[in-house]
């Protein structure tokens, strides 16, 4: 006997509707690049990568939440990715409480292409031999989905967790600002089924209930004959509210029984250890080598850290090993990490670079550490690998990895970002709907707060981008085509001419002159600054060539912020495009000299400046 029959949603007029085929906010998120680099030859199934990012995202946050923490403390979270087969009476019991034969014959109304409705999904064959997969994500150790059912009582975290789109309470610096972790765990079902078994401590304003269970269908809008239905399915205890039938989820006792029949493991409120959620994923569309990839790809900071601790576990038993150390590529990543984490000199081998100061802020965007690149050979389809840099942020996820096509030498390393309250919170609403960018024009309504954002993301990509270019060139003293610029040492700048400053002869491709840049005053406090820079080729078989110039600000003998210069370039000059360097142009060079113009935008007088050009043959 079913534990109880499936509701669906009446779509209403006259009332807003929503479908329930959530998956679809994330079916088109493939079209990013999100194997980049030395990744593209380990590729990982998007269904896994949201998945584990998504899921553990938010137990990472549940954990830290403060209404939890404030009653339980703080510690380190587990989460277990346990996979289950169930054949035979075990089939057929589970098939039976989850009333799973009614969705079979449901899921035959949906329309052509519903994920719920395709031949391979375990709706298909439900009376045949075939094992029924089932994916228990367990978290332990994290705040549950608390919260008053009772409309007047308050917002419950479950209603929130699975039932409510574009909405979040999170607090500032937490992972998700969408309110769509929902999508992954659907999209993660082939079927579109998930169930929730839920422990948290007591909450006053609901004494008495610490653990729920509710389980929810994330399917498109169908017809069952004339009546139309949003595809919201509800699977949890019938009651009756104001003459309407109502589904609210299980509690206590009836919530742990009736957990324990589909395979649940019972959780006590009283233990910390014991609360946080078990996500149940029916027929899901992952396995366990994918999660343990995705794991060690996104979480290896916060399990090097030690905050974390995460088990991927067979059906047969066999455990996966989650040791990101392990991996030489993954190796470098977390050795540049810890070298930030632990203040680590830098060494002929290790690269740091202090975060740039973003000016309108007045604090460090983070931090970068770079080592040379782990080869892959030929398993990079292009034969050739670009640097690689993991952007971290303070809940120990990485955010995204960024290639980098500079320099003779790839590097790889890691940025991470400060973790001053402001500067999380900027980056959280910098973020794309899949957590995995910080974009540099993002959608928020605020103008000041956008503007921040902005100038904090491009603050970040440029310092990144300077540094490994320059450790790049660091590594290759030998390279001919590394760049030609001898770099004027500060006490020596006051000697040079209006006319510009005399290269040190060599074996250059170009001759490089600059005139002394003009200061303008702006105001009492600001100033900027413009000046002219002549290129002369001296290499006649160049025909084009790439030119970068930068204005860098001073901090503490090392370089900061990179300004975004405006610059006249002379004509057949364009600009790469490239949103990481927006100071660089190609263009084609003959006997004539070239000419280009620059200018700073306002900036404080208190900030020392520093010209930086660099001219590379191009396409030859």
């Amino acid at each position: 006997m079913p534990l109880a029959a499936w509701h669906w949603d009446r779509f209403r007029n006259n009332r807003p509707n929503v479908s329930g085929d959530l998956a679809k906010n994330f079916r088109n998120e493939a079209a990013s690049n999100l194997d980049p680099g030395v990744f593209q030859a380990l590729p990982i199934s998007n269904a896994a990568r949201f998945l584990t990012r998504e899921f553990i995202q938010n137990t990472v946050d549940a954990s830290r939440d403060p209404w939890f923490t404030s009653l339980r403390g703080s510690d380190h979270v587990i989460v277990k990715f346990r996979f289950e087969e169930l054949v035979g009476q075990d089939k057929v019991d589970f098939v039976s409480c989850v009333d799973l034969s009614a969705m079979a014959s449901r899921s035959q109304q949906l329309p052509d292409g519903s994920a719920a409705k395709q031949p391979d999904t375990a709706l298909a064959d439900l009376d045949s031999d075939r094992p029924l997969r089932l994916l228990f994500i367990e978290e332990y150790g994290a705040s549950g989905m608390y919260g008053p059912i009772n409309d007047d009582a308050g917002t419950s975290k479950m209603t929130l967790a699975l039932l409510t789109m574009n909405d979040t309470e999170k607090p500032a610096g937490a992972g998700g600002a969408y309110g769509q972790g929902k999508s992954v765990n659907a999209m993660a079902s082939k079927i579109r089924l998930n169930v929730a078994y839920t422990c948290f401590p007591e909450d006053r304003r609901e004494p008495g209930v610490t653990r729920r269970l509710l389980g929810v269908a994330y399917w498109p809008v169908h017809n069952v004959g004339v009546p139309r239905f949003t595809g919201w399915g509800r699977w949890g205890s019938s009651v009756d509210l104001n003459g309407e039938r109502e589904i609210v989820p299980w509690e206590n006792e009836e919530a742990d029984l009736n957990a324990s029949s589909l395979g649940f493991r019972h959780r006590d409120s009283a233990q910390r250890s014991d609360c946080g959620t078990s996500m149940l994923i029916v027929d899901p569309d992952v396995d366990p080598e994918s999660i343990r990839r995705a794991v060690e790809r996104y979480w290896w900071p916060a399990i090097a850290d030690g905050r974390l601790q995460v088990s991927v576990q067979e059906p047969n038993g066999r455990a996966h090993v989650i040791d990101p150390s392990a991996d030489p590529l993954l190796k470098s990543f977390e050795e540049t990490y810890r070298a930030i984490r632990n203040d680590v000199s830098e060494s002929a081998t290790l690269y740091r670079r202090p975060g740039a100061t973003v000016l309108e802020l007045g604090k460090r965007s983070g931090d970068l550490a770079l080592v040379p690149g782990v080869s892959l050979g030929d398993q990079i389809d292009d034969g050739r690998q670009s640097s690689l840099v993991a952007y971290v942020r303070g809940l120990g996820m990485v955010v995204k990895y960024r290639t980098l096509a500079i320099g003779p030498v790839f590097v790889q390393g890691s940025f991470l970002s400060n973790q001053d309250a402001e500067i999380e919170t900027l980056l959280n609403q910098s973020e794309n709907k899949t957590h995995y960018d910080w974009l540099d024009n993002p959608d928020i309504a605020d103008p000041g707060t956008k503007e921040k954002a902005r100038l904090l993301v491009q603050n970040i990509n440029n310092s990144v981008y300077a540094g490994v270019k320059e450790f790049s060139r660091r590594l290759t003293p030998d390279n001919p085509d590394r760049p030609t610029i001898v770099e004027v040492p500060p006490i020596m700048r006051p000697l040079l001419t209006e006319e510009g400053e005399i290269v040190p002869p060599g074996d250059r491709k170009f001759s490089i002159n600059r005139q002394r840049p003009r200061k303008r005053a702006v105001g009492e406090n600001e100033i900027s600054v413009s000046g002219r820079v002549t290129i002369t080729r001296l290499d006649p078989d160049v025909e084009s060539c790439e030119v970068t110039i930068n204005y860098f600000l001073l901090e503490e003998d090392s370089r900061g912020d990179t300004l975004h210069l405006a610059i006249k370039p002379p004509p057949g000059f364009t600009s790469t495009g490239d949103p990481s360097a927006v100071n660089t142009f190609v263009g084609p060079i003959g006997n004539e000299s070239l000419l280009f113009e620059w200018s700073t935008p306002d900036y404080n007088r208190a900030w020392v400046g520093d010209l930086d050009i660099e001219v590379l043959s191009h396409g030859t």
